[in-house]
């Protein structure tokens, strides 16, 4: 149960604490009074999103707080667990502060949370309820939450409807890869022909360069084995060739060795000259057998080289970057491969989760039949005691081809109110005093079958009056017996049968306008009531009003 709320700056609330009690709480004051805004602290504390100016004054935040015992809750202990959020002996608050830009900060026990955990508390501690649900009700996706919640089976229907968003996402992930493959399928064609034309060319890195030089060299080959020949005759071939005059020096030296330092320094120097032009002409030689004059070799050669041309340009690219890109190529067949290997993973993890799916739609839609009956059983006695002693419900079931994020299932309410009648789908068969007596009788339903929490009820009793009226108050009395209730209304015979009654108004002065909430006695409540009853407080209809207080004892 909430225990209290505490609300700063919020709209026209100053600073207001309301303490609730067990069992029925009805909130009553004049048309206009601000009553909604107290349902709307509430559905933000937990977890609602904050639209519009909720500051007041220009404050710098908003506060609201409300405290739950968390004593009877066992769903409530379990998620304090999951999210190790300590239990401060058996109560547990919400703090939501909200600033000027509608940002907000959310706390658990003194734990700042996100509004996706907080949802997940407020599904174990309250139930809204409204005016706009009989609307809602006309929905066969409302119809088959009633129906859920009646049977127990949220928790499957939730597994389930996680197990189809992941069933999607996996859809689309395959879509997608799909999508990728065809393209690198088109890209495949074309690089695997450019592979295979590069793989044939067996490129090296600088080849074209070391390929250009070789052709100048074969370019002037007659010449320089002209130039090689000469100085290989200059310096070693010819009668007195540099090599036999620098022996000569040498020789004639060797007769003052030892005479003198730089004798010998110059005779090592003449040794070291023969022994480079003996090297230079090795090397000359070399060049010889380079350029030696091979027309096979040079067309070779020519046509290596222009191949090598027509690839860069083709590619426009050099030959390093030629070969990085086979790499590349290479790279992206792996991939093509890998991503066709994901796609096969894919389509059989769907297939397996399409099977589990199957499996566990058909546990659902059996449990659900199971449930319609007893739900329909319970709804059609409880209209009975709404004035509609003749009316008939039943849930009817269409198998659909498909899975829905909901299941296999897609139902339909249907309902006649009189004898004589044809039973019709709700949407087509109720006025609307029936489809508000139809929504109250489901909801209490609901909450004889629903474990302790809070029940609120903003203003679901509009349009409703006379012997209704009672029947009514009767109704969510019953609910009050099984959880705490909360109820906003406009209906003296619901009021009175509260046992706790508090008042709600407006106050202005000249400068601003506040808002005040407090907890009313037996005798303010007559005064409230007799207000409710005729909108003054004479004598009848304040006996009236006493009336209807003292006839509640009989309920308490």
């Amino acid at each position: 149960m909430i225990k209290s709320l505490l609300i700063k700056n919020f709209i026209i609330i100053d600073e207001q604490k309301i303490i609730f009690e067990p069992g029925f709480n009805v909130l009553s004051g004049e048309t206009g009074a601000g009553k909604s805004i107290l349902v709307g602290a509430v559905n933000l504390a937990l977890g609602a999103q904050a639209k519009g100016n909720l500051l007041r004054n220009k404050a710098e935040k908003a506060v609201i707080e409300a405290v739950f015992d968390s004593s009877q809750n066992e769903e409530l202990k379990e998620l304090l667990k999951k999210y190790e959020v300590e239990d401060c002996e058996n109560e547990f608050f919400i703090l939501r502060e909200i600033l000027p830009n509608n940002s907000s900060k959310i706390f658990l026990n003194g734990r700042r949370v996100t509004n996706s955990i907080i949802r997940e508390f407020q599904r174990v501690l309250i139930d809204f309820h409204s005016q706009r649900d009989q609307n809602l009700l006309l929905e066969s996706e409302t119809q088959l939450a009633f129906l859920d919640k009646f049977g127990n089976l949220e928790e499957l229907a939730e597994n389930f409807g996680k197990l189809y968003n992941y069933r999607q996402k996996l859809k689309a992930n395959l879509v997608e890869k799909i999508r990728a493959a065809e393209e690198m399928k088109e890209r495949k064609e074309l690089y695997s022909y450019q592979l295979k034309e590069i793989e044939e060319m067996d490129l090296t890195p600088g080849e074209d360069v070391r390929l250009e030089k070789e052709m100048k060299l074969l370019s002037h080959a007659e010449e320089i084995l002209q130039t090689s020949d000469e100085i290989e005759f200059i310096v070693t071939g010819k009668e007195n060739c540099l090599a036999d005059e620098l022996n000569k020096i040498i020789h004639k030296l060797s007769y003052f060795e030892n005479e003198a330092d730089c004798i010998n320094a110059a005779s090592d120097h003449f040794n070291e000259a023969i022994a480079h032009l003996c090297d230079g002409v090795e090397e000359i030689s070399r060049l010889k057998d380079i350029t030696d004059i091979d027309e096979e070799k040079k067309e070779e050669t020519e046509e290596r080289f222009n191949a090598i041309n027509i690839l860069k340009m083709k590619y426009r690219k050099t030959i390093d970057e030629i070969i990085d890109y086979a790499e590349e190529i290479r790279r992206f067949t792996e991939n093509f491969s890998a991503k066709n290997k994901d796609i096969e993973i894919l389509t059989d993890e769907i297939s397996a989760k399409e099977k589990e799916m199957k499996k566990k739609a058909e546990e659902l839609s059996e449990k659900r039949k199971k449930a319609a009956l007893d739900f329909g059983k319970e709804v059609q006695k409880n209209l009975r005691f709404l004035a509609m002693p003749n009316a008939e419900f039943e849930v009817r079931f269409d198998d659909l081809s498909t899975f829905g994020v909901t299941g296999s299932d897609r139902i339909d309410f249907y309902f006649k109110a009189n004898k004589g009648q044809e039973m019709q789908p709700v949407a087509d068969a109720v006025s609307g005093g029936e489809l508000s007596r139809l929504l109250l009788t489901l909801k209490k339903v609901l909450g004889e079958r629903m474990k302790e929490k809070v029940i609120v009820f903003d203003e679901i009793d509009a349009g409703v009056g006379g012997k209704t009226a009672k029947i009514l108050a009767k109704f969510i009395k019953d609910v009050g017996l099984h959880h705490q209730v909360l109820c906003i209304t406009h209906l003296p015979q619901v009021a009175a049968l509260a046992d706790t009654h508090y008042f709600i108004q407006k106050k202005e002065t000249e400068l601003t306008t506040v808002l005040d909430i407090k907890k009313i006695d037996f005798n303010q409540r007559i005064n409230e009531i007799a207000r409710m009853l005729s909108g003054d407080s004479s004598e009848r209809s304040l006996a009236h009003a006493k009336e209807l207080l003292e006839e509640n004892k009989k309920f308490t």
